[in-house]
């Protein structure tokens, strides 16, 4: 009988936090078109893929579906799965209850948690290790409905320290890269391995002060095959589901009488985003090739039941006896410099060691505010941090009284608790800014380096909030000695001023952007982000003249500070201007011009304008506000085309080249007919849309017009509302059914994707019940 061979594929998933820490919401970033940012395109090409890995004939026909996260063993971030909760619930929770599923059906998860927010753990301080592994645990508790059996350590960076925490909290397992091991012995014998083996798993045990083992206290690491795993990252084997399963069966050893585990450990991007239909080579895997070979695979906590360590291993201490890590040479160098690794052989990583070293002074002062501030707030500072992971999770009344009266000495008044959550909120930004990402790339001028400079930002603005004064401008100098490798930017210093204090919004042009943006078109009266609800109420819509008046109450709730306002308002429409918003006093409550009446009363009141709003508002509103006056002027655009359309039609006898410049004008007109009634369809859930679609359509192929929109931005951002629409029974099957090839002829093979998904999530639900 031969010995089996058990494969273990782990999918790390990850997106560092992207949200402005102000705004609640992502920025648009240009690099990730047609989406509006990278969490929505890589959703799009990876993490929603995944749960219908289709598996498809020759001719490109979906024979069926398979639900990769079954197979896989898997982590999410805690932070990525706070952004798909929120913009796309349905698969959210599709992810969450195939993990139930796994571990209901085998008794073992394949699910594992991840600590918070991604820092290198073993360059945080105690406080911040403890708080990174607690509150991921503790996220992934909340979310999944029990507790994990192993954690994801990121960049898979790791010292003694991190291991005796993991063993704190009751993890019984971690994964590493094979030379992460320093050495390996029998546990029976002693006997020490020669290498360090990667088809068996370790045991790692603490010891005391005299160097004894504590039998006690130990954990499990299991260790991925390196040359296996670069393969699937960074090489092609992941094109086809038979190269793959070749590959995978290549790197078991004929001749050993044991069974074989081999681990594939990757970033989970890699399965479609990284590669383009690697989830599909994953699913044909699973589904076919992989039991050809004889290949089964397996989640770690069931390997780890049937098969315990045999072996103890002691880890490396890497070059500066601060541990080792997946994705540097050096150690853990890339994250405090000294290394040139992601340095792409032509740019200098100097500025690391400054960046590093700038961010520790700022925690060290925001560690002396906290403690300082936290004396009457607090029984113990740290014990409420450790805990704020709850109102995190559960931004409810009741959640937060149960976590006063586990923390607070005494009843705390309303701006004692608002200072309470200040106080917690401005830690939570004290470790965001320790976010791996900031330090991989090739430059302190990146995206990533910037949004960790904006939560410092936004933690130093807090500390600062307390009478702290100054903390900002000796920051600054700091980060003045992080070089940058491109001279328009200069240094850290001035990449702060130039591109991350732009992003601190004031909050009265928060609530104006918001209330334009909502009422600019087709009204929406409610939306929420990682940081704030919007709600519009007493809605009235008055015309005076040419201009529009839109007015009523927005009613705004800051999740964070459990701080809700309430704002009369009124936004002014006038012809060839961009909107402006204006914040009304009690006198001018349900303000509503007639035809007749002036706006006279509106130039006493405060006026916010599209003018006065940060770059990146300035461009999502003129966006919007382009997107209006189409969609105002539909009728006029209808008649247009429909014109043109007649012209030809009553002068067959011509030949078509004739119609060259009326064909291209036509064309223009088509999109933008197609593209105000893709809108119509989602926000207004209109079915007569799809009639009118169709018609257009018609149009599109008896005059040979292409309506190919190719998903652009503007409507690319409007795919999650869609996809609540179809998941909450907004159109019923017909309907999809119409809409099908709609999207497909109009290049939006996305959005019917997402039909497909739903019929087929229909489906095994009709399936398992």
């Amino acid at each position: 009988m031969k010995p089996k061979k058990f494969l273990a594929v782990h999918a790390h998933f990850y997106q560092p936090p992207r949200e402005n820490p102000w705004t609640g919401e992502i920025e648009p970033q240009e690099s990730a078109k047609p989406y509006d940012n990278w969490n929505h395109r890589i959703a799009m090409e990876c993490y929603i893929p995944n749960l219908f890995g289709r598996i498809n004939n020759y001719n490109g026909e979906t024979l069926e579906m398979l639900n990769n996260y079954e197979y896989l063993n898997f982590n999410f971030g805690p932070t990525l799965l706070s952004w798909l909760e929120l913009e796309y619930p349905d698969y959210y929770r599709m992810i969450i209850e195939t993990a139930r599923r796994v571990k209901e059906k085998k008794g073992f998860p394949n699910a594992i948690a991840q600590s918070y927010n991604h820092t290198i753990l073993p360059l945080d301080n105690f406080q911040d290790r403890l708080t990174q592994i607690r509150w991921g645990i503790r996220d992934f508790e909340s979310r999944f409905g029990f507790s994990p059996e192993g954690v994801w350590l990121p960049e898979t960076a790791v010292n003694e320290d991190t291991l005796r925490l993991l063993i704190d909290n009751k993890v019984k397992y971690a994964i590493l890269a094979p030379y992460q091991l320093k050495s390996a012995s029998d546990l029976k014998t002693g006997e020490p391995l020669k290498l360090v083996d990667n088809k068996l798993n370790y045991r790692w045990f603490d010891r005391d002060t005299e160097g004894n083992k504590i039998p006690a206290r130990s954990l499990a690491l299991f260790v991925y095959d390196g040359e296996l795993a670069r393969k699937v990252a960074f090489e092609n084997i992941t094109f086809n589901s038979a190269g793959f399963a070749e590959a995978v069966n290549a790197s078991y050893e004929g001749k050993k009488e044991n069974p074989q585990l081999t681990i594939i450990a990757t970033d989970g991007e890699t399965y479609g985003h990284h590669h383009k239909f690697a989830d599909m080579t994953l699913s044909h895997a699973f589904r076919h090739e992989l039991s050809r070979k004889g290949v089964e695979t397996v989640n770690l906590s069931e390997y780890l039941s049937l098969f315990p360590p045999q072996y103890e291993a002691e880890l490396s201490p890497g070059p500066d006896g601060e541990g080792t890590s997946w994705s540097c040479a050096h150690g853990v160098r890339r994250w405090k410099g000294g290394c040139s690794c992601g340095d792409e052989g032509k740019y200098q990583t100097s500025w690391r060691l400054p960046l590093r070293s700038a961010l520790n002074w700022l925690r060290t002062v925001l560690i002396d505010v906290y403690a300082e501030e936290g004396k009457g707030i607090f029984k113990d500072v740290w014990k409420a941090r450790n805990e704020y992971i709850e109102l995190i999770r559960d931004g409810s009344d009741q959640a937060f009284s149960a976590f006063l009266e586990r923390n607070a000495p005494k009843p705390l008044s309303r701006e004692e608790q608002e200072k309470a959550l200040k106080l917690l909120l401005m830690q939570k930004y004290s470790m965001f800014m320790f976010t791996s990402c900031g330090w991989f790339f090739n430059d302190i001028s990146r995206i990533e380096a910037q949004q960790n400079l904006k939560y410092a930002s936004m933690a130093a603005e807090i500390a600062q909030s307390f009478g702290f004064k100054g903390i900002e401008r000796a920051f600054i100098s700091l980060l003045e000695m992080a070089a940058s490798n491109f001279r328009d930017f200069e240094h850290g210093g001035k990449i702060y001023d130039t591109l991350v204090k732009p992003a601190a919004v004031p909050e009265k042009q928060i609530f104006a952007y918001n209330a334009i943006k909502d009422l600019t078109g087709l009204n929406r009266l409610c939306h929420k982000n990682q940081k704030y609800e919007f709600y519009i109420k007493d809605l009235k819509t008055s015309f005076a003249g040419e201009c529009e008046v839109k007015s009523g109450l927005l009613e705004t709730r800051d999740k964070a500070l459990k701080r809700r306002s309430e704002t009369l308002f009124a936004v002014l429409f006038k012809p060839d201007h961009l909107p402006e918003f204006y914040f009304l006093d009690e006198s001018l409550k349900g303000f509503a011009p007639d035809a007749g009446e002036k706006l006279e009363p509106l130039k006493k009141c405060e006026c916010v304008r599209v003018s006065d709003l940060p770059r990146f508002m300035q461009k999502a509103l003129a966006d919007r506000f382009i997107c209006k006056v189409k969609y105002d002027n539909y009728g006029n655009l209808k008649k247009i085309l429909n014109g043109y359309v007649a012209l030809m039609e009553n002068e067959k006898d011509i030949p078509v080249h004739v119609f060259e410049n009326l064909t291209a004008e036509a064309d223009i007109y088509l999109k933008q007919l197609l593209r105000i009634k893709m809108k119509e369809l989602i926000f207004l859930k209109d079915e007569a849309a799809v009639r009118e679609l169709n018609e257009l359509l018609e149009i599109s192929e008896k005059f040979k017009i292409s309506p190919i929109l190719h998903n652009a931005p503007d409507l690319a951002e409007l795919m999650p509302e869609f996809v609540k629409v179809v998941y909450e029974g907004g159109f019923d099957e017909n309907v999809l059914g119409e809409l099908k090839p709609v999207f497909s002829k109009t290049g939006l093979s996305e959005f019917a994707l997402h039909i497909e998904n739903y019929l087929e999530a229909v489906k095994r639900f009709a399936k398992a019940n």
